[in-house]
């Protein structure tokens, strides 16, 4: 596995904002929810890489901005 880049605290903010920009408009589509297919294809659109994107996935739900409503499909919190 390889180490990852260090990124500071202002980029990481942005991914994470951005991941949620990426749910809220496939949200506002009208699908009740994003899946990581569509999560990942937004990301990658911006030059986030996958490592990156799980990074900013995972603290989302630690910290309760984003829900996995079922397997692999997510809705943010506000």
């Amino acid at each position: 596995r390889s180490t990852p880049k260090p990124s500071s605290a202002a980029s990481d903010v942005y991914k994470r904002q951005m991941l949620l920009v990426v749910v809220e408009t496939q949200i506002a589509k009208g699908d009740p929810f994003a899946t990581l297919d569509v999560m990942f294809k937004g990301m990658n659109e911006h030059g986030i890489t996958p490592e990156e994107i799980d990074e900013a996935i995972d603290h989302l739900l630690t910290i309760g901005s984003l829900i996995e409503v079922d397997d692999d499909c997510f809705v943010p919190t506000a």
